[in-house]
């Protein structure tokens, strides 16, 4: 017996109808506000609407107003995929979406990135199979118990990677190899000045990152080592300190002692995620032609998102720099496939010897306790997981 609700009090009477192929019968038993279905059992699967949570942002609010919704489950098009999710990762932009809901995007879901198993694929899926273990990046929608991705948004989940952790892998490996070591040549997003050089890391060259929540810093930590790229690092938490002196950094200071002067070498690079109130800071210790990157999340109170970039270091400072901004959400479809496919092949190999820095896992139902911890600047990841999860793993809810 299925219960659904009717679409109208008002019109619907008890019926009988007859499939005269089939002599299959349906009888709709009337009951104030539902409708009773009797079918058979081996019919049922092909009558039932699935239904799934998720959390939409339609307004600006505080995180109390993340309250899970019920949608029909999503189908597929020709080239793509639907992930049954298990894990979803939590990021600065989600708090910034959930505040500011950025109006020049449509997308009114939250969530860059997620894992899980393949549910359904389209008849021209090719690369991919039901029942593969994959996380994928998003342009936002992640915060469901199942999304729609095209194929070139995926990536396989090694073995030896559980759910969670592969939730953290997309969007920080594809900010930074795009900003930070990707040779060809993407469009800008933002540039200051508009010389068209980009960034690029090599062997032998100084990284500077300073600790955040997304594991943008972590990753650039891992991949800067595998070229052989000096890192140092600045911390706000003892954690991400024991985290820096497990991976092998060079150098690594608090960010107050930073701020306050103890960094007296230049650097080829910083990977900005201070915010904008220490841009000249940050700007006082880059080399001639140093390049510092922001993080759009740590530019977005002083920086319109839809492209313009304060003057605030040329005018003062004695030496040629470029600062730029990242941003996958403001890249094309074309520049993003060709991100993650390069992170395919020169990245995705490694990311099983990568440290991850995950600090505390929530249930897909305590959303508001995950955002109120990122506000509150929590060191380390903050994953979100899903009751599949919770079943596939005999019930645990951390």
């Amino acid at each position: 017996m299925i219960t659904g609700e009717p679409a109208c009090k008002n019109w619907w009477r008890s019926w009988l109808v007859e499939f005269a192929n089939m002599n299959l019968f349906i009888r709709l038993i009337a009951h104030r506000n539902r409708v009773v279905w009797h079918i058979p059992a081996w019919e049922a699967n092909s009558i039932i609407v699935s239904r799934m949570k998720i959390i939409r942002v339609q307004e600006p609010c505080g995180p109390g107003m993340l309250i899970p919704m019920e949608v029909d489950d999503p189908e597929p098009q020709d080239d793509e995929v639907v992930i049954q999710v298990m894990a979803i990762a939590v990021n600065t932009s989600d708090v910034i979406a959930r505040k500011n809901f950025y109006p020049m995007f449509p997308q009114s879901c939250m969530g860059l990135e997620c894992s899980g198993i393949i549910e359904k694929a389209g008849k021209n899926v090719r690369d991919w199979e039901i029942g593969n273990k994959v996380c994928a990046i998003l342009s936002g929608g992640g915060y469901a118990e199942k999304v729609v991705v095209q194929q070139w948004q995926l990536f396989v989940v090694p073995i030896e990677v559980s759910f969670p952790d592969a939730a953290c892998l997309p969007h920080a490996s594809c900010v930074v190899w795009s900003e930070l070591f990707m040779q060809r040549r993407l469009g800008p997003f933002f540039w200051l000045p508009d010389d068209g050089k980009k960034a690029r890391l090599s062997a032998g060259q100084t990284l500077l990152v300073h600790e955040d929540c997304n594991g943008t810093s972590n990753f650039a930590i891992h991949i800067a080592k595998r070229f052989n790229v000096t890192v140092i690092a600045t911390y706000r938490s003892d954690d991400f300190r024991k985290h820096c002196d497990r991976v092998g950094v060079a150098e690594c200071m608090s960010q107050d002692a930073f701020l306050n002067g103890a960094l007296t070498q230049r650097v080829d690079m910083i990977l900005n995620t201070l915010g904008p109130e220490h841009y000249q800071k940050s700007l006082s210790n880059l080399k001639r032609d140093g390049i510092m990157i922001s993080t759009t999340t740590c530019c977005s109170d002083t920086i319109d998102f839809a492209g313009s970039l304060p003057c605030v270091a040329d005018k003062t400072q004695p030496y040629r720099r470029v600062i730029q901004a990242a941003s996958l959400l403001c890249r094309s479809k074309e520049e993003r496939e060709l991100i993650v496919s390069e992170v395919t092949n020169n990245i995705w190999p490694s990311v099983t010897s990568f440290e991850l820095f995950v600090h505390q896992e929530y249930p897909f139902s305590k959303v508001v306790d995950a955002h109120r911890l990122m506000e509150a600047k929590g060191c380390g990841k903050i994953i979100l997981v899903t009751d599949a999860y919770c079943a596939l793993t005999d019930g645990i809810v951390p």
